[in-house]
């Protein structure tokens, strides 16, 4: 059955595209048509933040690539600290800490660990 063809490794890469194809009422359908008939209802509830935030393609397009895999998402603020850091170091000038502390309302410390790549 195609619904294990993620199991055979050995299919070559369009017969595994192929298999990708759903099967609805017995007939192969274009994704279009399958995502068409999945209603809201038909997503777990704890997925529905998700869906309205990316929309129903965007959404769609994530599970087909991620499906069945555990997907960790970073903090938002872990993304800014890392732009930030990049950031810092791009105008460390190899001895303005201070300036750097003061500009970006760090400690000099922080900046430091920042510039030495040692900031846990």
């Amino acid at each position: 059955m195609w619904a294990n063809h993620r199991h055979c490794t050995y299919l070559p890469r369009p017969a595994r595209r192929r298999a990708d194809d759903h099967v609805w009422g017995g007939n192969f359908v274009s994704d279009t048509n399958v995502y068409s008939q999945i209603l809201r209802e038909d997503i777990p509830e704890s997925y529905r933040d998700l869906l309205d935030t990316l929309g129903r393609e965007t959404f769609f397009k994530v599970v087909r690539a991620c499906s069945g895999q555990n997907l960790y998402i970073p903090k938002w603020e872990s993304l800014e600290r890392n732009a930030r850091d990049r950031d810092i170091r791009a105008h460390f000038n190899g001895g303005n800490y201070r300036a750097l502390a003061v500009q970006f309302r760090l400690s000099e410390r922080q900046i430091r660990k920042i510039i030495n790549g040692t900031r846990t």
